[in-house]
């Protein structure tokens, strides 16, 4: 989930896990090479893409926000084991960390 959002016009960071409400703003959900990705404010919330490596150290992976954009991130380990990643179009950062989430917690449409 994400833990930290930094830009221009956003810089937010809880370890817990940043929330609207009782939902997480941003959930991934990681399978092999793909991660289905929970985002409020998206016009599709429930989106799963691959994961393809840029062969420079990172994977990549867009998102639809809904917009005329085609935002993608680009992401990396770091060294405390979270995943960072910088969102190109919107000049911002997010960083996720693994941990557990009850069902209940993530925005969904379905």
């Amino acid at each position: 989930m994400a833990i930290g959002f930094f830009g221009d016009y956003n810089n937010d960071v809880n370890c817990t896990g940043l929330k609207r409400g009782n939902k997480f703003e941003e959930v991934m959900l990681a399978t092999g090479h793909s991660v289905e990705m929970h985002v409020i404010g998206t016009t599709n919330p429930n989106q799963t893409r691959t994961l393809e490596p840029d062969h420079a150290g990172s994977v990549t992976f867009p998102v639809d926000f809904g917009g005329d954009a085609g935002p993608v991130y680009r992401c990396r380990l770091t060294t405390r084991n979270t995943l960072a990643c910088l969102i190109d179009v919107y000049r911002e950062g997010v960083e996720f960390k693994k941990m557990s989430v009850n069902a209940d917690e993530i925005y969904s449409s379905r």
